[in-house]
C-alpha cells in the first residue's frame, strides 16, 4: 500500500510542468453567458477590470459558454461582457480573499438604442465549495471591537473555532484540534513563529506580543478551519491567510491613536481591586500611485506603548513551616530523616515571600503581591506593486516588529522576565498570465527571533524550587497553574526543561511556483514548495529542586533535582517539498466538484554541526549517527474531494472528504540536540535508603544524566476530515448553514517514559541514565522497556454540529453568528498538547476527553451603519462581539513519589513527570462551585501503592465562558474624500467576571484517604480572573479611539 502512495505521488511529480503551498491567496470569477433562450454564447469576451489600481483581466468563454478568470487580488471588480451583435453589461464585483464567484450572465439582443446595463452584485451563497471557514472583511477588521488591536480576536468568528484563554494566537484552535496544528500565512508565505505555529509563541503575563504585524497592514484575512482544497496544508487546524494592504490609484492613509486608562476601567469582581492600566497604541498608513495603473506603494506604522499592574495570589510555606525548619523538626521519622536535615533547607526559604493569611493547613499561607508590567511594541510595513502589463506584474511586501517586555512571571516571588521579538517576514511574488495560463512565482522569508531571560534583585538565588511536585507557570513557560508559589529564576526552555535565559533565532525560507490553468468548465491548479528551516538556539545553566509537597520541603525529600549548564549555540535544520494539484470542476449548472491530491514531505531535522545525541527507547541506547533523530515518514499523501449543489437558486449542499497532514511543532523535533547539553538529574527512586537530600553532594548526580528519547518510526500526524452543510438564503441577505463536520486523528503524538524501574528490584535496567522522558506518535505495539510491552495509539475522534448565520458585504448589517456543539475524544490531543501517559506502558488508558473537548461554543459579531444622512445625524455606526463557550477540561493530578519508603513500588515503573491521576472517591461531587473554590478535594484520594489512579483524563471541567464587547463610532465626512472617526469601546460591557481554571494538583497523601482542606492546601480554588491585562477574560475596560482617513 505504501509503494503504491509512493509511486501514485511519484507520477504526479512527473506530470506536474509546474508546481506551491498557495494557501488560497487568489479569488476567482467563474460563470457561464447565456442569451435570452438559455442558449450557451461561445466567444464573449469577459472583462474583469480592477477599481482600485485598473488592472484587467481578459477571458472568453468556450463552445459552452464557459468562462474563468482566475487569480484575482480580493477588492472590487467591474465585470465587462460583450459580444457583437448583443448588449453589453457590466456587474459590480466585491471579492474576498480566496473566494470563488459565480456569475451567470445573460445578454440580450442588441437594439438601435443600446447601452451597457450595470448591476451591483454581492451572491449570499457559495456555490463552488465544501470548505468551512470565514472571511473576515475590511469593514469588519475596521469597525469590530478588537481587544489590543490583535487580529486573532477575529479568527473566532470562523466556524468551527473556540477560544480557551484570553483570545491570543495560541489560546484559538479549530474544530478541536492542537493549536499546532494551524498554519498562518502571510500572502501565501510562512507566518508562524517556526517552533511554534503562533506568531505570539513567546508570551508572557505583563501581556502578550501583538504587533507581529499591525492589523493597519491587513486588507482581510480568511481563515478555512476545515475541509480545505488540496492547495492548503501544513496543519489540520486552521488555515489563516493574511492579505496585506496595496496601494491603487487614489492617495490613500490614515492616522489614528487608541487610548486606555484605569480611570474608565471597573474594578475585577474578583477581588474588588481596579488593575492600574496605561495603553497607547497609534500610527498611520499611507498607499497610493506612484505612476497610475503601474506603480504603487503602501506603508504603515503602529506603535504600542502599555503599563499594566499585576496582582497575584499564591500558597507559600507559612510561619510555622518555616519556624520547623529553622528549629530542625522534621515531620517524618524515615530512614534518614533528622534535625540537620530539615534545618539544610533553611538557605531556600529566601525566594519565597512571607505569607498573609493563613488557610486550613497550619504549614502554608496565602501570598499577595501587586507588580507592574512595561511593554513597548513598534511595527511597519512596506508594499510595492507593479504593473509592467495586463500579462505581468510583481510585489514586494516587508513586515517588521520589534518589541520588549518587561513583566513578572506571574508569582509572588520576586522573579520577573525580559522578553524581546523582532520578527521580519519578506514576500516577492511575480505573475504571468498567457491567455487561460497563469504562474505565480513567490519567495519568502521568515525570520521571528525572540530571547527571553529571568532576573531577580541583587542576591536573589537563581535555584528554582517547587513545592507541588513539577515545575509548573501560566505565563512564559505556559504550563498552568498550581496555585504554589515556586521560587528561582526559573523559565520554560522545552516542554520538557527550563532554563534561565534563552535565545531563538528561527528562520524559513520559501520558494514556490503555482500553476492555474482554466479550459472549459475545468480550472485545474498545481503547485510545488520548497521550504528550508534553520535555526540557532542557546539555553542558559539552571538548578531546579522539585517536592512532591510542603511536607516533603520540611523533611528535605526531594522527588528530584536538575542541573544543566549552558548550552553551546545549536543550528537544527529541516526542510519540506511539498506539491498539489486540483481540479475545480463545473460539471452542470448546479453541480461544482473539487478533487485534489496534495503530498508533504517533511525531513528530519539534523544539527548542522553535528551537535546532537540521539537516544531510542527501543534499544535503551544512543545512537551512533548524530543525525539519526528518527526514521523519515515519505507516505503523506492526502487526497481531497468536495462537491457543492445548487438545489435551487436560495439552496446549497455541500459535502467533502479528505486526508490532512501537520509537521506538528519543531520543539518537538529536536531533542536529539537538547541531549547534547549537559544535563544532570536523580529521582528519589534513584538513591537508595532516602538518600537524596539537599544540599546534593556531587557524587549523586554524576552519573545520571537527563536524556530525551524517540523511536526509531515516528510518522507524521494526520487527520481523515469529512462533514455535509446546507445552505439556505433567507430573507435579508442572510445565509443560513448547518452542517456537521467530524475527524479521526491518526498517529497522533505521544508522550511517555522509558528506562523504568523494574517492577521487582525497583532499579533502572541502565542506572547511570536515570529516567528517560520520550516522544512519538503513532502505534507503539510491539515495542518493549526494560521487559514490559507497550500498547495503545496516538488517535482522537471529533463530531461537531456546526449552526452559522452570516450576512456580508451588506448596506446595514453585516455580521454573522456561528454555534457548535462538539464531542473531542480520544488518547492524545496531538502536537504539543498531548500529556505524559500516567501508566507509561498502556496509552489506552489515556482515552478520554481532550484538553480541547468543549461541547458548547457560541461566537458572533455584528455591526451596523444607522441610517441617516448628513453632519450630525448620519455616519453613526455600532458594533458588538460576543464570546461564549462551555467550561474547558482540567486534568486533576496528583504528587507522588515512584517508591514509598522501605523500598515499596508506589508507581509501577515510575513517572516523575507530574501526570499520575488520583482515585475518585464514590459518591462524592467532585464540584463545591463555592464561591472561587470549584472543586471538591474530598472526591480524590492517593492511589494504593502499586496501582494507577482510576481518574479519566480531564474529567472535570473549568467554569464556563461569555463576555460581550461592544463598539459606538461617529465619522465626520468632509471634503468627499476625508472623514474622522470618533470611536468609543467597551471590553466585557457587563463586567462579568470570568474565571481562571482552578488549581488541579493535590500534594501527595495517604493512599485511599479522601483529602481535607487542610492537606489538599489551594487545589481547587480558582485563584483569578482568567486575565488581568488586556483580551478576552479582563474586567470591563474602555477604549478611546480617533483616527483620521483620506
Amino acid at each position: 500500500m505504501r509503494f503504491c502512495r509512493l509511486a501514485i505521488t511519484a507520477l504526479l511529480c512527473v506530470a506536474l510542468p509546474v508546481a506551491a503551498g498557495a494557501q488560497q491567496t487568489e479569488s476567482r470569477i467563474i460563470g457561464r453567458v447565456l442569451d435570452q433562450s438559455q442558449a450557451a454564447l461561445p466567444g464573449v469576451t469577459v472583462d474583469a477590470t480592477s477599481k482600485d489600481n485598473g488592472g484587467v483581466r481578459t477571458a472568453i468563454t468556450d463552445g459552452e459558454g464557459n468562462y474563468v478568470i482566475t487569480n484575482l487580488a480580493p477588492g472590487s471588480y467591474t465585470v465587462h461582457v460583450e459580444l457583437s451583435g448583443f448588449q453589453a453589461r457590466d456587474r459590480e464585483v466585491v471579492l474576498a480573499v480566496g473566494q470563488v464567484e459565480s456569475l451567470d450572465i445573460a445578454l440580450s439582443v442588441a437594439s438601435l438604442s443600446e447601452q451597457v446595463e450595470v448591476t451591483a452584485i454581492a451572491p449570499v451563497l457559495d456555490i463552488t465549495s465544501a470548505r468551512i471557514g470565514v472571511n473576515v472583511s475590511p469593514e469588519e477588521v475596521q469597525n469590530l471591537p478588537v481587544n489590543g488591536r490583535n487580529f486573532a480576536n477575529l479568527m473566532t468568528l470562523a466556524t468551527g473555532a473556540t477560544s480557551d484563554g484570553n483570545g491570543g494566537w495560541a489560546s484559538v484552535r479549530f474544530n478541536g484540534k492542537s493549536n499546532q496544528q494551524n498554519y498562518l500565512n502571510y500572502d501565501g508565505v510562512d507566518g508562524t513563529y517556526v517552533w511554534d505555529a503562533s506568531p505570539g509563541y513567546l508570551n508572557a503575563t505583563g501581556s502578550q506580543f501583538r504587533l507581529q504585524t499591525s492589523m493597519e497592514s491587513v486588507a482581510e484575512f480568511r481563515v478555512n478551519s476545515g475541509l480545505a482544497p488540496a492547495e492548503s496544508g501544513l496543519g489540520a487546524g486552521g488555515n489563516i491567510t493574511v492579505i496585506s494592504k496595496s496601494g491603487g490609484n487614489l492617495f490613500r492613509g490614515s492616522l489614528f491613536e487608541y487610548r486606555r486608562d484605569d480611570a474608565l476601567d471597573s474594578a475585577s469582581k474578583y477581588d474588588d481591586v481596579k488593575q492600574p492600566l496605561s495603553l497607547n497604541q497609534f500610527g498611520g498608513s499611507i498607499g497610493g500611485p506612484i505612476v497610475s495603473n503601474r506603480s504603487f506603494f503602501f506603508v504603515s506604522y503602529e506603535g504600542l506603548r502599555q503599563t499594566t499592574g499585576l496582582s497575584f495570589t499564591e500558597a507559600v510555606p507559612s510561619a510555622e513551616a518555616r519556624r520547623r525548619i529553622v528549629a530542625g523538626e522534621p515531620l517524618g521519622a524515615g530512614a534518614g530523616q533528622g534535625p540537620d536535615r530539615t534545618r539544610a533547607v533553611a538557605a531556600l526559604l529566601g525566594g519565597f515571600p512571607l505569607g498573609t493569611t493563613p488557610t486550613a493547613n497550619p504549614l502554608v499561607d496565602l501570598a499577595t503581591a501587586s507588580h507592574e508590567a512595561v511593554q513597548h511594541e513598534n511595527s511597519m510595513s512596506f508594499r510595492f506593486d507593479q504593473r509592467l502589463n495586463n500579462s505581468n506584474s510583481f510585489y514586494v511586501r516587508y513586515l517588521y516588529s520589534k518589541g520588549e517586555v518587561d513583566t513578572p512571571d506571574r508569582t509572588v516571588t520576586a522573579r520577573r522576565v525580559l522578553a524581546k521579538q523582532d520578527p521580519q517576514n519578506l514576500v516577492g511574488s511575480y505573475q504571468n498570465v498567457t491567455g487561460s495560463f497563469v504562474n505565480e512565482l513567490k519567495v519568502g522569508y521568515n525570520r521571528p527571533r525572540t530571547s527571553a531571560e529571568a532576573f531577580g534583585p541583587a542576591g536573589y538565588d537563581p535555584t528554582g524550587v517547587s513545592l507541588s511536585g513539577t515545575f509548573t507557570s501560566s505565563s512564559i513557560d505556559a504550563r498552568g497553574n498550581t496555585g504554589i508559589a515556586r521560587s528561582g529564576l526559573l523559565i520554560r526552555a522545552t516542554s520538557a526543561s527550563t532554563t534561565t535565559g534563552s535565545i531563538f533565532d528561527p528562520r524559513s525560507i520559501s520558494f514556490s511556483d503555482t500553476a492555474t490553468w482554466s479550459r472549459g468548465a475545468h480550472t485545474v491548479k498545481s503547485g510545488f514548495e520548497y521550504r528550508h528551516i534553520q535555526s540557532e538556539f542557546q539555553f542558559l545553566g539552571s538548578t531546579e529542586i522539585s517536592y512532591n509537597s510542603v511536607n516533603d520541603f520540611i523533611d528535605n525529600r526531594p522527588a528530584s533535582v536538575q542541573i544543566a549548564l549552558d548550552s553551546p549555540v545549536f543550528q537544527p535544520q529541516q526542510y519540506y517539498l511539498i506539491g498539489f494539484a486540483q481540479d475545480s470542476w463545473r460539471a452542470s449548472d448546479k453541480l461544482t466538484l473539487e478533487m485534489g491530491l496534495r503530498y508533504d514531505f517533511y525531513s528530519v531535522v539534523k544539527e548542522a554541526n553535528g551537535l546532537a545525541k540521539p537516544f531510542f527507547i527501543e534499544d535503551n541506547a544512543f545512537a551512533t549517527d548524530p543525525d539519526d533523530f528518527y526514521n523519515p515518514d515519505k507516505n503523506n499523501v492526502s487526497p481531497r474531494l468536495s462537491a457543492a449543489y445548487q438545489v435551487d437558486d436560495r439552496t446549497v449542499v455541500r459535502g467533502g472528504v479528505g486526508l490532512f497532514y501537520g509537521p506538528g511543532q519543531f520543539e518537538d523535533r529536536i531533542q536529539p540536540i537538547e541531549n547534547y547539553i549537559q544535563r544532570r538529574r536523580a529521582q528519589m527512586a534513584d538513591v537508595p535508603n532516602n538518600g537524596l537530600a539537599y544540599p546534593f553532594p556531587a557524587g549523586v548526580l554524576q552519573n545520571q544524566l537527563s536524556i530525551r528519547g524517540y523511536t526509531h518510526e515516528r510518522p507524521d500526524e494526520y487527520n481523515v476530515q469529512y462533514g455535509a452543510s446546507l445552505s439556505r438564503e433567507l430573507p435579508g441577505d442572510i445565509n443560513l448553514t448547518v452542517g456537521y463536520t467530524g475527524s479521526q486523528g491518526k498517529d497522533m503524538f505521544l508522550r511517555g517514559v522509558a528506562n523504568t524501574l523494574s517492577f521487582d528490584t525497583r532499579t533502572r535496567l541502565q542506572p547511570t541514565f536515570g529516567q528517560i522522558d520520550y516522544k512519538t506518535s503513532g502505534c507503539v505495539d510491539g515495542l518493549v522497556i526494560n521487559g514490559q510491552a507497550l500498547s495503545g495509539c496516538g488517535e482522537a475522534t471529533y463530531n461537531a454540529l456546526q449552526l452559522s448565520a452570516t450576512r456580508r458585504f451588506r448596506a446595514g448589517f453585516t455580521g454573522g453568528m456561528q454555534y457548535q456543539y462538539s464531542q473531542n475524544r480520544g488518547t492524545t490531543q496531538g502536537s504539543n498538547e498531548a500529556a505524559t501517559s500516567q501508566n507509561t506502558f498502556d496509552y489506552n488508558t489515556e482515552y478520554g476527553v481532550n484538553p480541547q473537548d468543549i461541547p458548547h461554543t457560541f461566537n458572533g459579531s455584528l455591526t451596523y451603519l444607522l441610517p441617516g444622512t448628513g453632519m450630525w445625524s448620519g455616519g453613526w455606526r455600532v458594533g458588538g462581539i460576543l464570546n461564549a463557550r462551555s467550561g474547558v477540561p482540567i486534568n486533576v493530578v496528583v504528587s507522588r513519589p515512584d517508591n514509598l519508603p522501605g523500598n515499596v513500588t508506589n508507581i509501577p515503573g515510575g513517572n516523575s513527570r507530574g501526570t499520575q491521576r488520583p482515585d475518585l472517591v464514590p459518591g462524592v461531587d467532585m464540584y463545591l462551585k463555592d464561591g472561587v473554590r470549584w472543586l471538591n478535594p474530598a472526591a480524590f484520594a492517593t492511589p494504593q501503592p502499586g496501582t494507577f489512579g482510576n481518574l479519566s483524563r480531564n474529567a472535570v471541567r473549568g467554569p464556563e465562558f461569555w463576555q460581550l464587547d461592544l463598539t459606538l463610532s461617529k465619522e465626520l465626512r468632509f471634503l468627499n474624500t476625508q472623514s474622522v472617526q470618533v470611536r468609543l469601546e467597551m471590553f466585557n460591557i457587563t463586567n462579568r467576571l470570568n474565571y481562571e481554571n482552578p488549581a488541579s494538583t493535590l500534594p501527595n497523601g495517604a493512599p485511599g484517604v479522601a483529602f481535607t482542606d487542610a492537606a489538599a492546601g489551594t487545589f481547587g480554588y480558582m485563584l483569578g480572573p482568567l486575565n488581568r491585562t488586556v483580551g478576552l477574560g479582563t474586567a470591563r475596560q474602555t477604549q478611546l479611539s480617533l483616527r483620521y482617513s483620506f
